[in-house]
């Protein structure tokens, strides 16, 4: 999976008041199956390895997709 981003203000580590509540912290390559170590659950592995099945519905809370 590859995400872009753009930076448009603050300082990378910065959490804005309801926003998230994970602040990022740097950002890495590392494969699907080494995930669980970084804190993802094995959930959100299976929906990545399986290629997001239902990507673009509303999945709801976050923890639906194990985070």
């Amino acid at each position: 999976m590859t995400f872009e981003a753009a930076r448009t203000g603050g300082t990378v580590g910065d959490v804005v008041a309801g926003a998230d509540s994970t602040p990022i912290r740097g950002v890495k390559f590392v494969a699907l199956t080494d995930l669980p170590a970084l804190g993802f659950s094995l959930r959100f592995v299976k929906l990545a390895q399986a290629g997001w099945p239902e990507a673009g519905s509303y999945m709801g809370a976050k923890a639906n997709i194990g985070l």
